[in-house]
């Protein structure tokens, strides 16, 4: 089911006790923010078993490890046949490992399995015998590299064929965002409740602006696809007021190591180490806006509510962004900061030197008011009812 952001339909309010659920996910459990913050939520009250790449950091969650299979120059020829001639259950059994993972779980039965991604939606169909399983789909997956003429010809079928295949067999479906939900249920008849990937609410103040000083800031992760240059050059053009920090992760080691060398010399413009993910919020609070303004070149990136946005909120920043149409509603409906006219680094940097001092700090009061209903904390709450209703299915 489709809901407006915020809410779920369904049951009422409350918390899980007592059940077994299992976590699945292709990732890093440390890293991840939606898993990680699902794992931290239902421990306190369930019994939290875990599959993934590594562990998380909670010592009363159990795990078991993922692995991707072991590949040869041959074995990769291989697999690429597989895809071009549609043979994607085989190719899906090539690529993973899954026996350490299916020798931890076998023959337990679980209250609840959630599954993030179209990857790992089989395995945990295949655990709970196709019972009780919710699928967190995250974006969009049967275009998440639409952009890159490879992913197009070898994976754009496989994906399709994974939502064709095991999204109704799924009890459950949730997604980040109204344009996904919609967009699933238009190309697959899978119908999805909408949770936003926020942080948890974090008890700090707006900081004061500095008269003549404005501190903009930039975390994700580092990729050709999100178009960091155009970041740079935008705050080339920024008044003398601002400075620009980027705290990337390095996705791609390569491009991280170009922007670090793009912004050599540049007084007020620096790369920076990236910051855990548990301490973002409270690293960032010192600055005064958050920036995304990452070109639209896919459909998750024109529609998705990213986690960045809400950590922005959660850390009283003002923020700035491109014209999305989704993440646009949030920022008019709590006026707690700017939209460019275009996605062009011109037109965003127009709208930032167009800002007053006094601005910036009313923005930055709209945020700390979004900040208390913005919050992990109501996100799973909802996803406790989507897993009440998934558990009275038996």
């Amino acid at each position: 089911m489709t809901s407006e952001p915020g809410q779920v339909e369904g049951a009422s309010v409350s918390s899980l006790h007592g059940g077994t659920i299992l976590i699945i996910t292709l990732t890093d459990l440390q890293t991840d923010p939606m898993p990680y913050k699902q794992i931290n939520h239902l421990r306190m009250k369930n019994k939290v078993v875990t599959i993934g790449t590594r562990p998380s950091e909670f010592k009363d969650v159990e795990f078991h490890p993922l692995r991707l299979s072991k590949v040869t120059v041959k074995d990769k020829a291989f697999r690429l046949w597989l895809l071009m001639t549609h043979r994607f259950e085989r190719y899906y059994d090539e690529r993973f490992d899954f026996s350490d993972a299916l020798k931890g779980v076998n023959n337990r039965k679980f209250d609840a399995v959630i599954a993030h991604d179209d990857e790992a939606l089989p395995l945990a169909l295949r655990i709970n015998e196709g019972k009780r399983v919710v699928y967190d789909a995250h974006e969009y997956t049967p275009t998440e590299r639409e952009n890159n003429l490879r992913w197009r010809l070898t994976q754009a079928r496989y994906k399709d064929w994974l939502c064709r295949e095991y999204l109704s067999k799924s009890e459950a479906m949730v997604t980040v965002s109204n344009g996904i939900a919609k967009e699933y249920e238009r190309n697959y008849g899978v119908r999805s409740d909408v949770i936003i990937n926020s942080p948890e609410y974090q008890d700090l103040r707006p900081t004061n602006v500095s008269k003549g000083k404005v501190r903009l800031v930039h975390h994700g992760i580092a990729s050709p696809q999100r178009r960091i240059e155009d970041m740079i050059r935008m705050a080339e053009m920024l008044d003398e007021r601002f400075s620009f920090d980027l705290f990337l992760l390095p996705l791609n080691q390569e491009y991280r190591d170009r922007m670090r060398r793009l912004v050599e010399g540049k007084k007020n413009i620096r790369v920076l180490d990236p910051v855990p993910m548990q301490e973002l919020v409270v690293r960032t609070n010192p600055y005064d806006l958050g920036l995304f303004m990452t070109y639209p070149s896919t459909f998750n990136l024109r529609y998705s509510l990213p986690n960045k946005f809400f950590e922005y909120v959660q850390a009283r920043l003002a923020v700035a962004i491109g014209p999305y149409p989704e993440l646009s509603e949030y920022v008019r409906r709590y006026d707690c900061g700017i939209i460019s006219e275009s996605f062009e680094p011109e037109d965003m940097a127009n709208a930032l030197n167009s800002l007053t001092e006094e601005d910036i700090s009313k923005m930055k009061g709209k945020s700390d008011a979004a900040a208390r209903e913005l919050t992990a904390e109501r996100s799973m709450k909802q996803l406790d009812q989507v897993l009440e209703r998934v558990m009275r299915k038996g």
